[in-house]
């Protein structure tokens, strides 16, 4: 007997999902309030450093308020690498933690009243919630494990230097952190991944699998941040013809049965070696977003019209419009262009295909080619961007 893994324990087992979240807030605009929340974390571990450079004779190891100064330092130098850098890499991120933590376990061990110094790990909660969000469930376990041990490594230690004594009072203060650190923090991971299968759930058509408009904008911003000098990027809209009437005579079972299959054929009339984003952008419209040439996207386009043709009955055949940019166009401009470009084509008969070119001020010219003959052409429009 075969047993299924739960969503939430699937994404908890899942590799890193550090570049998904940063396009997600890209796409959302969250990304600038995300690097605040981070710097002003790194600025708080700063300033507790710093206040605890000026305690009084005693609390502190011999030379301990040198070394709070300097975590004070690099605590607002870390604050502000995040704030005026750009946003890390993936390796650069876990870097970056690495050096919060240990930076945590120093100012703990610099006080040599070890009772105030287990008041700070609770500070490891600060650095533990952004692994919990931004990395892998193997981070977030290396980072618990190490805050644990530097807790309970400094209680027992206090037992030692403050006396048995203080021992209780160490322990209360430790618990604290551990509270945070190994209960709260494993909660939150498991609600961000049930956040994590809620957002890919939503980004996906239910109909036919294919991405939505939401799932275009987390890949397109995913794309942009892994390789944004690349091929600039094309568009094939696909819109289509007689659709209505399927479901009007057919029924709309029969019109989503059309649906699914012409998803189906987009998926494999993908160019060999390129990412394409397949999107089902609403009704019986769809979307090819890709980095290609132009010669290459009229090809696509071409081989697109031809295989629905084929391989749907009821008399259904497609319009479509292909819009090429330059490195520097926008993605949903190039959507709203090509379009416009198949709102043409569909006006000059159907079953062909419009090519629309990015002019000034983002208007595009459109021109038709027949749907099986891709090198003729059968008129030229002007039309402009949606």
């Amino acid at each position: 007997m075969r047993f299924g893994i739960p969503n939430t324990a699937r994404q908890l087992l899942k590799a890193d999902e550090y570049e998904w979240l940063v396009s997600y807030l890209v796409a959302r605009g969250l990304l600038r309030w995300s690097r605040w929340l981070v710097a002003i974390d790194g600025a708080t571990i700063g300033v507790t450093a710093m206040l605890a450079a000026l305690a009084p004779p005693g609390v502190l190891w011999p030379y301990g308020n040198l070394v709070m100064a300097g975590l004070a330092v690099a605590g607002i130098c870390w604050a502000a690498r995040w704030l005026f850098g750009r946003w890390p890499s993936h390796l650069e991120s876990l870097v970056l933690i690495a050096a919060a933590d240990i930076g945590v376990a120093t100012a703990c061990f610099a006080h040599h009243n070890l009772v105030l110094g287990v008041a700070a790990t609770p500070l490891f909660a600060a650095t533990g919630a952004y692994i919990a969000f931004f990395h892998s469930t193997a981070a977030n376990i290396c980072h618990i494990v190490f805050a644990v041990t530097v807790v309970v490594t400094a209680v027992v230690a206090s037992g030692f230097v403050q006396g048995l004594q203080w021992l209780p009072v160490a322990m209360s203060k430790g618990l604290i952190a551990l509270l945070l650190t190994a209960l709260v923090l494993p909660f939150l991971r498991i609600a961000y991944s049930m956040f994590r299968s809620s957002a890919d759930a939503s980004a996906v058509d239910s109909l036919t699998g294919l991405l939505n408009r939401r799932g275009l904008r987390q890949e397109v911003a995913k794309a942009e941040i892994e390789s944004p000098d690349s091929t600039p990027w094309t568009v094939v809209a696909v819109d289509l013809d007689n659709f209505k009437a399927v479901n009007d005579i057919y029924g709309h079972q029969r019109g989503d049965d059309v649906l699914v299959a012409v998803a189906d054929v987009l998926r494999r009339c993908q160019v060999p070696g390129t990412q394409t984003l397949i999107v089902r952008l609403g009704g019986d419209e769809f979307a090819m977003v890709l980095r290609a040439t132009k010669t290459d996207a009229e090809r696509l386009a071409t081989r697109v019209l031809q295989t629905i043709s084929q391989e749907t009955d009821l008399g259904v055949s497609a319009s479509l419009g292909v819009a090429t940019g330059t490195p520097t166009s926008d993605v949903f401009e190039l959507v709203a262009s090509a379009d416009t470009a198949m709102y043409t084509a569909k006006r000059s008969g159907g079953d062909q295909v419009a090519q629309a070119t990015l002019g000034p001020g983002q208007n595009s010219n459109s021109q038709n080619s027949n749907s099986h003959d891709p090198d003729s052409r059968e008129s030229n429009s002007q039309g402009s961007s949606l």
